[in-house]
């Protein structure tokens, strides 16, 4: 997210914390943690003030930078997924699970 938007334009937390709601919801999705989980992440990250709100950031790039990211290793992920707030299991997933796992942030965009 932070490569994406340009470094300097939100803070690191905030780049962090949308990637913590995205990934919360993702895991939910996969049937990894209960509904209630990414909305509790969510309302944690809000009382601490940070932000939600980002640049409209394009699917496809943001693909890209993920594909290169230091945790990519021979076309899959090593990830953590959410079991429980506070609990995470690491997983390692297939790149079609990473564009999965980026639909979750708020305000992208389709290609």
């Amino acid at each position: 997210i932070e490569t994406c938007v340009g470094h300097g334009t939100l803070r690191h937390g905030e780049c962090v914390a949308i990637g913590m709601v995205a990934e919360a919801e993702w895991a939910c999705r996969r049937g990894a943690c209960d509904e209630g989980a990414p909305h509790r992440i969510r309302s944690l990250v809000e009382a601490l003030g940070l932000g939600m709100d980002l640049p409209q950031l394009d699917m496809g790039r943001l693909s890209e930078v993920a594909t290169r990211d230091k945790k990519v290793g021979r076309g899959k992920l090593k990830t953590a997924e959410l079991t429980s707030v506070g609990t995470v299991r690491l997983v390692e997933v297939e790149a079609q699970e990473i564009d999965a796992m980026l639909a979750q942030i708020p305000g992208l965009l389709e290609d």
